[in-house]
């Protein structure tokens, strides 16, 4: 028998998923807490990243064809899962080894957060989705929020250092 999820037990699961973090907070010191918390991320990323690779490949694999939004919002899911792993790992390893500059400023941690924003285009341009098929203006939204955020992030390096 097959059990459909409705909306209120996703509400119910996401509050009391929320209100689990208080028990931990009370658990857990601060740091050890966001380590936990942070393991926990890349152990779902990774499980994500597995479970749903087969579509992701399909998504991929030649010769070319043409794309539903779903094959595109999986394929970004998975791109995304894997470059939570990355940064995510990244992060635990980082603060296992006090912090060091050379692991933060690391160019394949760099590559991870790059892996991050192209997956969210992907899933920015999913999102455009009629009927599972992607028009022409799904692009160009997608293009134009892309470009408006690259002009703020101009703005925001050009008003602050970040060295």
């Amino acid at each position: 028998m097959l059990h459909r999820v409705n909306n209120v037990s996703l509400w119910i699961t996401l509050l009391v998923s929320a209100a689990f973090l208080i028990p931990l907070d009370l658990i857990f010191a601060r740091n050890e807490l966001f380590e936990f918390v942070n393991l926990l991320i890349i152990a779902v990323a990774a499980g994500t990243a597995i479970g749903f690779h087969p579509a992701a490949l399909d998504a991929l694999k030649l010769p070319a064809h043409k794309l539903s939004s779903g094959q595109v919002l999986v394929t970004g899911l998975v791109l995304a899962s894997i470059a939570i792993v990355i940064i995510f790992t990244g992060q635990y390893v980082w603060r296992a080894f006090d912090r060091p500059d050379q692991i933060s400023d690391n160019l394949f941690l760099a590559f991870g957060r790059w892996l991050l924003f192209i997956s969210w285009v992907m899933t920015l341009i999913a999102s455009g989705s009629d009927e599972g098929k992607l028009p022409p203006s799904t692009y160009k939204r997608a293009g134009i929020v892309v470009f408006v955020t690259i002009i703020i992030a101009g703005v925001i390096l050009a008003l602050f250092d970040f060295r």
